[in-house]
């Protein structure tokens, strides 16, 4: 069993977390993102934005009106280029493997 360097004060503030009905909260969270109206949703998307600090300039639809909910926001659509991928993402030796840095694989050697 892996031993933890958490304090007392930590352990007593998740302990509340065992007993909640974490089925009944995911349900509810999943209701609560979904819900369509105005003042609900509207006020879910700009607490979102300020506390995460939100670049909506990079958004389709910049203001939280132009969302029907919490989820459709939060899965929101760029404007094309906000994010532009790099060319070079895979690694320009072939064969060489950048998912696995402590074993190269040289194609030379390959039977």
């Amino acid at each position: 069993m892996p031993t933890t360097n958490a304090s007392l004060l930590d352990r007593l503030k998740s302990w509340p977390l065992l007993i909640l009905p974490h089925q009944l909260l995911s349900r509810l969270v999943r209701h609560a993102t979904r819900w369509q109206s105005a003042w609900w949703k509207d006020t879910l998307i700009k607490l979102f934005i300020r506390h995460f600090n939100v670049d909506m300039s990079e958004a389709e639809f910049p203001g939280a009106d132009g969302y029907p909910d919490f989820n459709r926001f939060f899965t929101r659509a760029l404007t094309a280029g906000a994010r532009p991928l790099r060319r070079n993402i895979a690694s320009r030796r072939r064969g060489a493997s950048t998912q696995a840095p402590h074993r190269r694989i040289n194609p030379e050697n390959q039977p």
